[in-house]
This record gives C-alpha cells, sequence and structure tokens, in this order.
C-alpha cells in the first residue's frame, strides 16, 4: 500500500534473490516458501495487506539459519 522494501527469497536449490516491492505493487509468496524482508535502514517504512488462507499463516516460521547476515551490505535501490 505505501513505502518499499525488499523480499528476500532462498528457494531450496537456487541462488538467493530479492524483488524490490514499492507503492502499489502484488505479490503472493507460495506456502512453505523462506523469505524475509527488509524495509531498509534509512527511513524504514512500509504498509501492507497481507491476506492469509487461514490464521496458521501469521505464524512465522524461523529457520535461524541467519542467512540474512550474508546480504548485510545489500543497498536498497
Amino acid at each position: 500500500m505505501d513505502g518499499k522494501g525488499l523480499f528476500w527469497f532462498h528457494l531450496e536449490g537456487e541462488p538467493i534473490f530479492n524483488l524490490l516491492c514499492e507503492k502499489g505493487d502484488l505479490i503472493s509468496v507460495p506456502e512453505g516458501t523462506k523469505h524475509w524482508f527488509d524495509a531498509g535502514e534509512t527511513n524504514p517504512f512500509v504498509k501492507a495487506i497481507r491476506i492469509f488462507i487461514d490464521m496458521s499463516g501469521w505464524v512465522p516460521h524461523y529457520t535461524d539459519s541467519q542467512i540474512e547476515k550474508s546480504f548485510a551490505d545489500f543497498k536498497m535501490p
């Protein structure tokens, strides 16, 4: 709805990649897809609508892999 950030995806057997999401974008993340969202360090702001089939979708399943730290120096466009 507003703001921007990077949606990072960690798919099995594939390189990790990100998708810049900005105001008005709509994405669908399949159930069980490893991912994280980064609103950035400078003025982090995002307003989103999240839609789930049932309430279990609201519960995060953390991997504790710390893989996101490998991308900490990535600069948002």
